[in-house]
């Protein structure tokens, strides 16, 4: 068999975004994101997490502080998954 790779389009972030790896100790990622996105002019932000639990207690502290966030994660119903994600495009939430 000869299998055949399709590649549509180019493979390459969308020219609007822009995004970074910080490696940074556990005890200090809340930190160094705190201190971006309060020197950092931006529209939306996505923040990746490793787990669900991380992910949902990110995005209410982040809401204690005073951001427009939610979070999105795999135990959501998925119409609270769709929620969050319409609220993010919608720019009822400027951190996902």
């Amino acid at each position: 068999k000869n299998p055949v790779t399709v590649q549509i389009g180019m493979i390459a972030p969308a020219k609007t975004v822009s995004h970074a790896l910080y490696p940074v100790s556990d005890k200090r990622k809340k930190d160094l994101l705190l201190a971006m996105l309060e020197s950092t002019a931006t529209a939306r932000v996505l923040v990746f997490t490793r787990t669900k639990w991380r992910a949902r207690n990110l995005a209410r502290d982040l809401e204690k502080r005073g951001y427009r966030a939610s979070a999105l994660q795999g135990n959501m119903t998925q119409n609270r998954r769709q929620q969050a994600i319409d609220g993010f495009r919608d720019g009822k939430y400027d951190i996902l």
